[in-house]
């Protein structure tokens, strides 16, 4: 399935979930769909040669639709710091990553 309609069920998920009085979580950011293995059980990392910023797409269309909150997961995501899981890094909870505003 393409991006774009993954971003689009995703963000309309959201939106009627969040209408109804609960809070949406979006979950795995990012690069779950592209490991070799369950990083919960064995440790590994999307490369950066396999990783897209198209991955990107449904997270944007979450954030942009209100989502509550990001679930991250525990792999290592080269393209964005090649030194920690996206749990512990700060640079993936850092600028130029899907996230909106708690003003």
């Amino acid at each position: 399935m393409p991006h774009s309609e993954i971003a689009r069920i995703a963000a309309a998920f959201v939106h009627g979930v969040q209408t109804s009085g609960v809070a949406a979580i979006a979950k795995h950011f990012p690069g779950l769909p592209v490991l070799e293995h369950d990083p919960a059980a064995k440790d590994t990392a999307v490369a950066a040669k396999g990783w897209s910023t198209k991955t990107l797409t449904p997270f944007k269309a979450v954030v942009n639709a209100g989502v509550s909150g990001m679930m991250v997961g525990p792999a290592i995501v080269e393209a964005v710091d090649p030194t920690a899981p996206t749990t512990a890094s700060s640079i993936a909870r850092g600028p130029g990553l899907p996230r909106r505003s708690r003003e």
